[in-house]
Formats: structure tokens, C-alpha cells, sequence
């Protein structure tokens, strides 16, 4: 014979409560894991672009310059398009006319081709057709790519590990566009912090010249994140 079980109104608010916790219990766990998986997509974004700078520095003996200029010493593109062969993407390079500026009437329409690997997945405004980017380098005197000079990564008296090569950045650009970050030694160190960030929670992806990858936290002492700018500022660093 079943037995018959009466529930009591709080026996129901309990179970709608506790299926409620649970669900919300789940649903964050869902959340987070998305979040990781999009945060590791970013990393390995940062990955590949350290990769293509190796290739292009055993090809060329150098890094490249943070951009290209013609022989009036004009801008012409970005240091994100020289790399792209190395980026297993030939295709998309060649599409490019090398001594035309990034707006040009030839190459302003290859805008909208933005490499998969200039765009970090937790972005969603970053579309491809948008042709925007947020990995950027500081620029300036003594930082990892210099406007007009190209060098090798090996020239790194500070150590190629503590010094950042490309950040993510608050402020996105067009891909192709010269014009970078600056580094500039009379701007204060916490205006260079306010510069970098990401939407991924608590803090940024950055690669460095030995091309490993870190996280940041935003809360990072904004007198190290100067000193992880420059190639041979000397200063000692305590990560």
C-alpha cells in the first residue's frame, strides 16, 4: 500500500528554493567555464601572434617595426600586416600593396578581412567586418617596437621575460592602422596602467618578448608595468 505524502506549503517553498540554489549554482559554474574558455581563446590569440614574431625574425634577422613607412618616411601599415604570412594566412598578406598607406584605395578594402587572431573572443563588438583590434604595442623610445627601427629580440638587457611585447588594450584600433600606444617617460605610470585592460574579469592578457604569456591583474603596481615597457631601463623588477 503507498503511502501518502502531504506536503506542507513550507515543505514546497523549501524544494522551489533548493531547485532554485541549485540551478543558479549551475548556471554559474556554466558561466565561469565559458568565461575560462574564452579567456584561454584570447591567450592563444597572444600565442600565435608570438609565434608569427619568431618566424618573422628568423626570416628577416629582426622584429619589425611597429610600422612600415615608404621612402618620404610616411606611415604605410600597421606591424600586425607584415607578420600575417606567418599567421598561415599568405593569402590574406598578399591582398596588400606594401607601399600604399592603410588607407589607401587599395588596401582600405582588405580592412574588413581582420585576421581571427586580432580578435579576442570575449569582445563581441570585435567583429571581423569591423576590421578593430585591441592587441597593441607600446611605442617610444627603448620599448619593444620602435616606429622607424627594427631590431632583435636578443638585444633585450632587461631580459626579453620582463619585457611585454603586445597588450591588450582599452582602446581598439583599426588593424591595419599605424599608431600605437605611446610610451612616453613624462607620462605618469599610472596613466600607462589606465591605457590596458580587457573585458575578461580582473585583468589582461599580455605576451612578451621571450613570447611567453601572462595575466595581469588590474590592480598591477603601475611602477612595475612601466618598467615591464622597456628593453634596458634597468630597473629591478619584483612580479
Amino acid at each position: 500500500m503507498k503511502r501518502e505524502i502531504n506536503w506542507r506549503p513550507i515543505d514546497v517553498l523549501f524544494a522551489l528554493g533548493a531547485i532554485v540554489f541549485l540551478s543558479a549554482l549551475a548556471l554559474r559554474a556554466a558561466s565561469r567555464s565559458i568565461e575560462n574558455q574564452r579567456s584561454r581563446e584570447c591567450e592563444i590569440n597572444l600565442k600565435g601572434i608570438g609565434l608569427a614574431m619568431v618566424n618573422y625574425e628568423a626570416s628577416w634577422d629582426s622584429l619589425p617595426p611597429a610600422s612600415s613607412r615608404d621612402s618620404l618616411g610616411r606611415s604605410l601599415l600597421s606591424w600586425r600586416v607584415p607578420i600575417i604570412p606567418y599567421l598561415d594566412c599568405n593569402d590574406l598578406y598578399v591582398k596588400f600593396h606594401d607601399d600604399e598607406a592603410w588607407n589607401g584605395a587599395h588596401n582600405a578594402k582588405v580592412i574588413r578581412l581582420t585576421h581571427p587572431d586580432y580578435l579576442c573572443p570575449r569582445d563581441a563588438s570585435l567583429t571581423r567586418s569591423r576590421g578593430m583590434t585591441k592587441y597593441r604595442v607600446f611605442t617610444g623610445e627603448g620599448t619593444a617596437l620602435e616606429e622607424q627601427r627594427s631590431w632583435k629580440s636578443d638585444k633585450t638587457p632587461d631580459g626579453a621575460h620582463n619585457t611585454i611585447l603586445v597588450v591588450e588594450s582599452r582602446f581598439e584600433t583599426i588593424w591595419t592602422k599605424p599608431g600605437e600606444l605611446v610610451f612616453d617617460p613624462s607620462v605618469s605610470s599610472r596613466s600607462l596602467v589606465k591605457s590596458v585592460g580587457s573585458k575578461h574579469p580582473g585583468g589582461f592578457w599580455v605576451l612578451f618578448l621571450d613570447y611567453h604569456t601572462a595575466f595581469l591583474r588590474n590592480e598591477i603596481d603601475p611602477v612595475i608595468f612601466r618598467a615591464l615597457l622597456t628593453r634596458a631601463g634597468g630597473e629591478p623588477i619584483d612580479r
